[in-house]
């Protein structure tokens, strides 16, 4: 288990996504976020995501 938090804490796109969480709860408790930095994050995750789709399909 202390393997496989490790691996995600070593993970681009896991920490943009908490990043990106993050960023929510604040604009949730008032604090302003604006939209421009919150978008290239998800854009971000959304394309390492299809990267290591294609990543697994060039491995098999």
């Amino acid at each position: 288990m202390g393997n496989a938090i490790a691996t995600m804490l070593s993970s681009k796109k896991f920490l943009a996504a908490l990043g990106t969480v993050i960023l929510i709860v604040l604009e949730d408790v008032g604090v302003p976020i604006p939209e421009e930095v919150v978008v290239p994050l998800v854009a971000y995750i959304v394309a390492q995501g299809l990267a290591d789709i294609g990543k697994e399909r060039a491995k098999a």
